[in-house]
């Protein structure tokens, strides 16, 4: 069967490809993050909210130090996280190794008084930061919203004709 609901590729390098990255974790900010890839067994992934894209196209979190995903992190640095921007129907996927940092003035850059839920201060000696780097990712956008771009999938099946949904590409940062 033909597939009809085609998207244009644009695939995207350096300082364009971050800025793609950038609007696309900005749109979603929460992703699934996984670890525990290489194992050969189920990955473990639970949801956590990006902080910042930095200029080098990295991506930070914040994580107690003496958290199971630090545990990963540790034994196993390779990590998946998957994002989906609910309004537009977008869709991350970036691949790269985790560090476990600790840097006080890049928390204070990142610092949110929502963190005192999970921790009592910026000066909490379990505070630590993830900066995932990625190495490969590959992003799916639609041109319009969920609902719009269901329906001109529906018409152009209905039709018969190709009908040009949305973009996908590489991000090579």
């Amino acid at each position: 069967m033909e597939n009809n609901h085609d998207s244009s590729v644009e695939n995207l390098k350096g300082q364009e490809a971050i800025e793609k990255l950038n609007t696309l974790v900005e749109k979603a900010k929460t992703c699934f993050f996984c670890t525990g890839i290489k194992t050969g067994i189920p990955a473990n992934a639970i949801p956590m909210t990006a902080l910042e894209v930095d200029d080098r196209g990295n991506i930070w979190f914040i994580s107690k130090k003496d958290s199971t995903k630090n545990k990963d992190i540790e034994q196993d640095p390779f990590t998946h996280l998957f994002f989906q921007g609910s309004t537009y129907s977008n869709f991350l996927s970036v691949y790269g190794i985790s560090e476990i940092i600790i840097d006080q003035n890049k928390l204070d850059k990142l610092w949110d008084s929502s963190f005192n839920t999970w921790f009592e201060s910026k000066e909490d000696p379990n505070i630590t930061l993830i900066k995932l780097i990625p190495s490969e990712a590959h992003y799916w956008e639609s041109k319009n919203g969920h609902l719009i771009t269901l329906a001109q999938i529906a018409l152009s099946g209905f039709l018969g004709e190709a009908n040009d949904v949305g973009r996908e590409g590489d991000l090579e940062i």
